[in-house]
């Protein structure tokens, strides 16, 4: 069943910085490339434990022109997972969206 028709779906919403890791690279390479836009996890877990299907969203923001905004959806074993997973993919996109940004800080260093 899809997570919009079946009760037993659990709609989580979550800025992920409680968790670290991956989420909290993420953060530090937008603020090192001059983003201020926030990523945003939502997605939906089975009754809030697994499986989970989620999306880290990153709005484009004015001041940074080299970056688009970025969308990444992936699914994993549990909620605190789908996070790690999607902030995962997303450096990967915003590290090749602002490598000139990035080029003289150690996230250049990161692959893309």
């Amino acid at each position: 069943m899809e997570p919009e028709t079946d009760s037993r779906w659990v709609r989580f919403l979550s800025s992920g910085y409680g968790l670290g890791g991956f989420p909290l690279l993420l953060k530090e390479m937008l603020t090192a490339g001059g983003v201020t836009s926030e990523p945003m996890y939502e997605g939906y877990c089975w009754l809030g434990l697994s499986p989970a299907k989620g999306m880290v969203s990153i709005s484009m923001d004015p001041r940074v022109p080299e970056f688009l905004g970025v969308a990444v959806a992936a699914s994993d074993f549990s909620k605190s997972e789908v996070i790690q997973t999607t902030a995962r993919l997303a450096l990967r996109q915003v590290g090749a969206q602002l490598a000139y940004v990035l080029a003289g800080t150690p996230y250049r260093l990161l692959p893309r």
